[in-house]
């Protein structure tokens, strides 16, 4: 056994307990006696997830578990409570989400709560893992993109408070809170000083939306947050990654999209950001007021979160130093205030 795979399986150890894990699901009914393989993600940045891998009374189950990661920000348990909250609510919409199977609360499993999910096949549509059969055509190329928009409507129309999540968010002066509530966060960190948020966070406060509607917000919505079905026509299998999820403003979410969906895909004529604008708005019974506005706030929002990412990694030992999560959050300034003097 190399250095390396034994580094991993304490690691692993550490964040799982496998033993306790696997009693706790028998007792649950949701696992017979038997092996259970463990696969840790490398995709999880705030968050831990592993699949898990056995059979049940003949049948074969693959769930994921997600759980905080070594070194979380203080309110993770609660945000993974109200993800799970979230994803169940939504289990009786036709919408684009995994299958929530169970939630653990008793930390003395694994040492943190944690909930189950049923895994989702699909592949993330960015960074070149894009079969080509997807892209093989103007008309292809369109779909492929409008997939993404077109996932995130019907997340966007649900009747959030007829399905049971009146409570889930404070949509009342949601604006009016952004800035102060991200500058507080950073300031919580305790790491770099990030001085290029503060003239982006005074022109934000001075041009708050005068309208806007209300809906169930991913809040981190993109191409590497996304499972497209292989097969054709392109349709998105799941959206994941729910932990930034409230009751907001749903232009946040469509800036994110298309400012990552461009980068993570770079080298494919898509359809231009106007193009795209257009057909979300219709896909939706809503307008924005200013675009500008959303897609500032959606980098002021980002730096912040990115930035914690960071901060975090440089003290979790299970993970290492992320210094592309700083790199990133640099070039999201940078895109910010190259957008605030073009105003």
């Amino acid at each position: 056994m190399s250095d390396a795979t034994s580094k991993e399986e304490q690691q692993q150890q550490a964040l799982l307990n496998i033993e306790s894990l696997d009693r706790w699901l028998q007792q649950q009914g949701l696992k017979s006696a038997g092996e259970m393989a463990v696969e840790r993600l490398a995709v999880g940045r705030s968050n831990e997830m592993y699949i898990l891998s056995y059979d049940h009374d003949g049948q074969r189950c693959d769930l994921v578990l997600r759980r905080p990661a070594a070194v979380a920000w203080e309110k993770a348990e609660k945000v993974l409570r109200r993800e799970y909250q979230l994803l169940n609510a939504l289990s009786s919409q036709s919408v684009a989400v995994p299958e929530v199977v169970a939630i653990c609360d008793d930390t003395s499993v694994i040492g943190v709560m944690f909930y189950l999910m049923k895994k989702v096949d699909g592949f993330v549509p960015a960074m070149g893992a894009i079969p080509a059969g997807f892209t093989d055509s103007d008309e292809r190329i369109k779909q492929t993109a409008y997939a993404g928009l077109e996932a995130i409507a019907k997340i966007h129309s649900v009747d959030w408070r007829a399905t049971g999540l009146g409570d889930f968010g404070k949509p009342d002066e949601f604006h009016q809170r952004q800035v102060g509530r991200w500058t507080a966060q950073l300031d919580s960190y305790g790491g770099r000083e990030l001085p290029g948020l503060v003239s982006i966070g005074q022109w934000l406060q001075q041009h708050l939306p005068r309208h806007w509607t209300p809906t169930i917000m991913h809040g981190d919505y993109h191409p590497l947050n996304l499972l497209m079905a292989e097969h054709l026509p392109p349709t998105i299998s799941a959206i994941v990654d729910w932990e930034t999820s409230t009751i907001g403003d749903p232009f946040l979410d469509l800036v994110g999209f298309l400012d990552i969906w461009y980068d993570a895909n770079a080298g494919i004529d898509w359809p231009d950001y106007d193009t795209m604008v257009a057909q979300y708005l219709r896909l939706v019974d809503f307008e924005p007021e200013n675009m500008t506005y959303y897609r500032l706030l959606y980098y002021f929002r980002q730096s912040v979160l990115l930035e914690g990412i960071y901060q975090r990694s440089l003290q979790d030992t299970t993970r290492g130093p992320m210094q592309e999560m700083a790199s990133h959050v640099d070039r999201m300034i940078e895109r910010a205030q190259d957008l605030l003097q073009q105003q």
